[in-house]
């Protein structure tokens, strides 16, 4: 489970990385989750994501920012099932619609948390 977090940890810092670098991943990634079977896929990957992120919480360092991570993703799983496509999809064009410095800052956010993890295991 740990090597799950780990993983996850990892991806969440190069993914801010480049998002940092080139905002303009992050518009296509946005785009990439727009229809309908992406999104409830999105739903079922961050509710699973949660069950690991609680489960593996008790063997890490610091237990409670991966418990706290996992309970957000959790939230973001059910939300995506329960809002509706059309507000799922007004949430992605609004960041999409984002100016670069916004999306830059908000890499750098997504880095630090990736980071962050990683040091709680």
């Amino acid at each position: 489970m740990v090597a799950v977090v780990r993983l996850m940890g990892w991806l969440i810092v190069l993914a801010g990385v480049l998002f940092t670098i080139k905002p303009q991943a992050l518009k296509s990634y946005m785009e990439f989750w727009r229809p309908a079977k992406r999104i409830y896929l999105g739903g079922v990957v961050a509710l699973l994501l949660g069950i690991v992120l609680l489960m593996a919480s008790a063997g890490c360092k610091w237990g409670i920012v991966i418990a706290a991570v996992g309970a957000l993703s959790l939230i973001k799983g059910v939300l995506l099932f329960v809002v509706g496509l059309e507000k799922v999809r007004a949430v992605l064009d609004w960041y999409a619609k984002k100016s670069d410095k916004f999306i830059r800052i908000m890499g750098v956010i997504d880095a630090t948390l990736g980071i962050l993890i990683l040091y709680s295991i």
